[in-house]
């Protein structure tokens, strides 16, 4: 199976999701939801990159993977639950700013990663949905 430049940015987005993932379950301690999330990367220096809880890691490593085998098998609709996936991760940080049920555990880096993954492998899905070679032959 060959895979178009549009499957490739899918994959790519795919990846970076999963390796955010695998990063967050690394380095997520406590209960499955705990409310504060744990912090990828090296908050000492200043390089904070997202903050998780066990099932928020989860989530995002198999919405990732979901993305990924999607993008290698040209499935709009793979890519568009993807992309929803993320989004409502997303306006989950948004509703539960603040509040005592965070179930996720993001903050903001986490609306900003999560949004950007969904309006990117949103705008990917259209792209695939308008190009008739990037469709899935079958």
């Amino acid at each position: 199976m060959v895979v178009t430049r549009i499957g490739r940015a899918v994959v790519v987005l795919g990846a970076v999701a999963v390796a955010f993932g695998v990063a967050g379950l690394a380095a997520a301690d406590g209960s499955f939801t705990d409310r504060a999330g744990w912090l990828v990367g090296r908050p000492s220096i200043e390089l904070a990159l997202a903050g998780f809880n066990r099932l928020g890691a989860m989530c995002t490593l198999a919405l990732g993977v979901v993305a990924v085998v999607a993008g290698w098998r040209r499935s709009v609709l793979g890519v568009g639950i993807a992309a929803a996936g993320f989004a409502v991760m997303a306006l989950q940080v948004v509703v539960q700013w603040g509040r005592g049920a965070n179930v996720l555990g993001g903050r903001g880096s986490n609306l900003s990663l999560w949004g950007g993954l969904a309006i990117g492998l949103a705008t990917l899905a259209w792209a695939m949905r308008t190009n008739a070679d990037e469709r899935d032959p079958a």
